[in-house]
């Protein structure tokens, strides 16, 4: 596997990943098994988790994950 097809793979792994969890959490609400604070609990644990992984993020991968999160955040605030 070329380094391009591989970050090709990796990228569109995290994007059904991403997918798949908010269609979750999104069918989640719906059905009433979420509320919208459980649902920014799962947000607010999740850049936890990412912030205790982080280690030494000298490529910011962590911390744009955070603020990718923190968007989303945002977004559904709104």
């Amino acid at each position: 596997m070329t380094s391009e097809s591989a970050r090709l793979m990796s990228e569109a792994m995290t994007l059904s990943s991403a997918a798949l969890l908010s269609s979750l959490i999104d069918t989640l609400i719906e059905k009433g098994i979420l509320s919208a604070e459980e649902e920014q609990e799962i947000f607010l644990s999740a850049i936890d988790k990412i912030t205790e992984a982080a280690g030494d993020d000298e490529e910011g991968t962590h911390e744009l994950a955070r603020e990718l999160i923190e968007q989303q955040i945002e977004d559904r605030s709104a």
